[in-house]
């Protein structure tokens, strides 16, 4: 919740509402500025940024990711179907990576982004990172399908 006055939702409504919208945004971006055109790319860069978030507000990433993935998974998997997910990202799994130091750009591009909109939003540390474990789980729905997303955030949490 955020403390300014007015209309307030909670954070994961909030997440539910635009993180869809906000990660193909990102994510096309991240391909028209950096060349980032490899799925598996767009989830190095989105897990950094959890990292990074995750270090800000003294919270361990692997255990936001198990704790905020799985509920943003319930919340996000139905608003689109399997083939709205499928065309969500501009990256493909086939595209080949990129270079090292064009991931690294993207991701501090990513990072400043996601930045923008927490303070945009007045969100707390803790808030933002919750928001960088929101788009992680939405570019993992779009990278693994409905189907296996749990199971890619499982996989991908065993490595944070």
């Amino acid at each position: 919740m955020t403390t300014r006055p007015g209309p307030t939702m909670t954070a994961s409504a909030l997440f539910a509402r635009i993180v869809p919208c906000l990660a193909a945004e990102l994510a096309h971006r991240l391909a028209d500025d950096h060349g980032l055109r490899c799925r598996d790319d767009l989830v190095t860069a989105a897990s950094e940024v959890l990292r990074l978030a995750a270090f800000e507000a003294d919270l361990s990433a692997a255990g936001l990711l198990r704790g905020t993935g799985r509920p943003a998974l319930r919340q996000l998997l139905p608003q689109r179907s399997g083939a709205g997910w499928a065309v969500l990202l501009p990256q493909s799994v086939t595209a080949p990576r990129t270079t090292d130091m064009a991931l690294q750009r993207a991701t501090a591009d990513l990072a400043r982004l996601v930045d923008r909109v927490a303070s945009a939003a007045g969100m707390s540390a803790p808030t933002k990172a919750a928001l960088a474990a929101w788009l992680l789980a939405a570019v993992l729905i779009a990278h693994c399908g409905p189907e296996d997303a749990d199971l890619g955030l499982e996989d991908l949490a065993e490595r944070l």
